[in-house]
């Protein structure tokens, strides 16, 4: 059996006893193991440590999932993960349009930066370096904005 981490109680200030969940990960950018904790709620909530461990189980919390990279998304797995499940729902004449911007705007210069650490300057700024009328610009701003 996988460890999958551990729960412990804790008291606070603001909601009395709670239930803590921690477990180890690899952080990407050192590649060293450290502890993380997430707090699952009180144990007025969840007065057994089963019902906790359902929480995390809801939370997907177990640290060899996708959980792990919170915050390291990259734009470009955002724009997957929106072809995937959200293309489909645009109308037949907006996709090939939405597909144009995402492949020969966003995707090249976004598609491997973090989502969490694309700043809207720097959008703004790039933006404004393209040589596109405006309105060109604000479809391409939208189509970012949804992804």
């Amino acid at each position: 059996m996988v460890q999958s981490g551990w729960l412990t109680k804790h008291k606070t200030k603001r909601s009395g006893m709670t239930w803590v969940y921690h477990f180890y990960r690899d952080k990407p950018e050192t590649g060293k193991r450290v502890e993380n904790t997430a707090t699952i709620g009180s144990v007025v909530h969840f007065p057994r440590e089963k019902d906790a461990w359902a929480e995390v189980e809801r939370r997907y919390l177990k640290p060899d999932s996708a959980q792990n990279r919170i915050g390291r998304v990259t734009f470009g797995e955002l724009v997957e993960n929106y072809r995937k499940k959200s293309f489909s729902k645009l109308a037949i004449t907006t996709q090939p349009i939405t597909a144009h911007i995402l492949d020969h705007y966003l995707l090249p210069r976004w598609g491997d930066s973090f989502a969490l650490d694309i700043e809207p300057d720097n959008i703004e700024e790039w933006l404004g370096s393209l040589i596109l009328a405006n309105p060109t610009k604000e479809k391409i701003r939208r189509v970012m904005n949804v992804v």
